[in-house]
């Protein structure tokens, strides 16, 4: 896994193929009135692409049918991953815990330094979880308005998806929402397009 990972951050195509495979969620798993195509479309289009890219082909392979194929579509299910026409995304929330969780308890802690760390984060919690019950406003609204933007983002590429069919430009559009992501979690400087 170490080899791909590196890949994913030297190479300009395997990023490509990267941040598609990150906008497949925003297809649905069936096809729906307002959009005819669907995540294993998307993913077709993926393999394509990986296809003519001589130089990541073989490398992207156990990625592309072990990972996403297998995986994904077969053990999960399209149906569990997609989060077409969803304005919250699960993950969001899960990745925000985890943020929150290695902010303040930090890295390999004492077990006492632990312990107290976690009772702080729980607190904390029991707090916001007793606003939530009250209807006050927990945390900034940015981020609610962040992703209202990018759901609307993501139905107006939706749409132009309806008109002109190029499910690979979709990918692309859409995979870039995620650039945020991808320098965070694989290439904290952009890599050179030539």
């Amino acid at each position: 896994m170490n080899g791909l990972f590196h890949l994913f951050q030297t190479s300009v195509e395997a990023a490509t193929v990267l941040r598609m495979v990150l906008a497949l969620p925003h297809l649905p798993a069936e096809s729906q009135i307002n959009c005819n195509f669907t995540m294993l479309d998307g993913f077709q289009i993926i393999v394509d692409y990986v296809n003519q890219q001589p130089d990541i082909r073989e490398r992207l392979q156990a990625f592309l049918f072990g990972y996403i194929q297998d995986f994904w579509f077969i053990q999960i299910t399209a149906a569990n991953i997609s989060v077409f026409g969803s304005e919250v995304r699960t993950n969001n929330y899960v990745e925000s815990f985890h943020a929150t969780l290695k902010t303040q308890i930090g890295k390999h802690p004492n077990i006492w330094d632990f312990m107290q760390k976690l009772l702080i984060v729980e607190n904390q919690y029991y707090l916001e979880m007793d606003q939530v019950r009250r209807h006050l406003q927990i945390r900034s609204h940015l981020s609610q308005i962040d992703r209202a933007e990018v759901t609307s983002t993501i139905q107006n590429y939706v749409g132009i998806l309806n008109e002109n069919g190029d499910l690979s430009m979709f990918l692309r559009r859409a995979g870039h929402l995620m650039d945020g992501y991808y320098r965070k979690q694989v290439r904290p400087q952009p890599l050179v397009y030539l």
